[in-house]
């Protein structure tokens, strides 16, 4: 079945995925294989500019550091695209996610395998 082919479990391989990517405002070619030889959290939310769930994604983006600390990158997807994430990322915390660590796009014309990125590596 189609959920059983993107179900992830931890120590798990991630699906394999490529896409355009935000990088220091900059758009760059990024995927799973730039992760390799680490932990990878993928989290999933449903729309930029929304209110259902910035404080969580705040959350993950400020212990970015952390999760880096011990081999970890945190990945964030929604259906947006790289366009949206970075107009989101640019926007300041009060009504955005200014400087959130990293966004995949899995838009409806996107499938998991060829995920679009935003990627802020000015995070501190």
């Amino acid at each position: 079945s189609s959920s059983s082919r993107f179900a992830a479990a931890v120590t798990q391989h991630a699906p394999a995925f490529k896409g355009t990517a935000v990088v220091d405002g900059e758009f760059k070619e990024l995927s799973l294989n730039d992760f390799k030889g680490k932990y990878l959290v993928l989290f999933f939310y449903p729309l930029d500019f929304t209110f259902v769930c910035p404080t969580e994604i705040v959350a993950f983006s400020n212990k970015a550091n952390e999760f880096r600390d011990v081999n970890c990158e945190v990945v964030a997807v929604s259906v947006d695209s790289h366009f949206s994430h970075l107009a989101w990322i640019n926007t300041p915390r009060k009504v955005g996610v200014e400087h959130l660590f990293r966004a995949f796009s899995a838009g409806a014309e996107v499938s998991v395998p060829s995920v679009p990125a935003c990627v802020d590596s000015t995070v501190q």
